[in-house]
């Protein structure tokens, strides 16, 4: 028997703690939101996806429940939108993983993976070179599902996991087969105005920000796993042992520590403002 949680349930459930409590689109997202935080006593728990998330969000802007809400920003960041609430913090990037998609992080991972120390740069100018790369290989693609999303269609444009994007025994290697295939299937599901309109705000975002920034984050991660495995494998001779979920926690100390951009200081100082707010307002309770 599985125990479904109703929307009062999970809406209510702040009531049962004296601190602020965060709800997250999922589990795994913890470790990078959770070291942003600092010293602000607060309590994570996954939504169970964005949908929750949404419902949970609009009843903090029906009601001014006091907790917090971290949603993806998704594909709906091609259109500037301001959140209805302080509490409701709405990513700048697609996902949390895009912001672990930076060259100081990746840098200072790999060499713990290679054993090498601070003086000794392995990244270089490839990671230069992955950004554009990913561009090349997956702007259409990308540009196909940004389509199907706006338009609803509840098509899967793109996969869960990067693997069949790529050729089969190489590291990070896309299949110019895998994805011309699924191109053309995607084009066939859609009105060309759809896909006209997704490739003008496509361009119009990559004005100012990084094609790595709009990417569905599953996909960046897996690409980030990928290249780590093919700079360590070719700085030790040797594949390194990397599982998922240490690889995020280690990702996400780096980018905190290293990482100043505006989007990070930004949603730095948004969760932060949020704790505090949940905090004063649920003291007043």
């Amino acid at each position: 028997m599985i125990f479904q949680r109703t929307d009062s349930g999970l809406i209510s459930k702040y009531l049962f703690y004296q601190i602020p409590l965060i709800w997250v689109e999922g589990g795994t997202d913890i470790p990078f939101y959770d070291r942003i935080v600092g010293g602000c006593p607060c309590r994570f728990e996954d939504a169970g996806g964005k949908s929750e998330c949404q419902k949970l969000a609009t009843a903090v802007v029906e009601n001014d429940y006091p907790y917090v809400v971290v949603i993806d920003g998704d594909y709906d960041i091609l259109e500037k939108k301001r959140s209805n609430h302080r509490r409701v913090v709405v990513l700048h990037r697609h996902s949390c993983e895009n912001y672990l998609f930076e060259k100081e992080p990746l840098e200072q991972v790999c060499r713990s993976y290679a054993k090498v120390g601070s003086d000794e740069e392995i990244v270089g100018n490839i990671f230069e070179e992955l950004i554009n790369y990913m561009e090349s290989e997956l702007l259409e693609l990308t540009i196909l599902d940004v389509a199907h999303y706006r338009a609803d269609t509840g098509y899967q444009v793109l996969p869960k996991r990067i693997d069949p994007l790529l050729e089969p025994r190489k590291e990070l290697k896309f299949s110019c087969s895998q994805i011309e295939g699924r191109c053309n299937e995607c084009r066939n599901n859609i009105c060309q105005d759809n896909i006209d309109e997704a490739r003008a705000l496509v361009a119009k975002f990559l004005m100012q920000r990084r094609f790595a920034d709009l990417l569905p984050g599953h996909l960046v991660f897996g690409i980030l796993r990928r290249f780590i495995t093919k700079t360590v494998k070719r700085k030790i001779r040797l594949k390194p042992n990397i599982d998922n979920a240490g690889l995020l926690i280690l990702l996400s100390i780096e980018v905190w520590s290293l990482v100043k951009s505006s989007d990070h200081k930004s949603l730095k100082r948004r969760l932060r403002q949020a704790i505090r707010e949940a905090h004063k307002k649920r003291q007043e309770m």
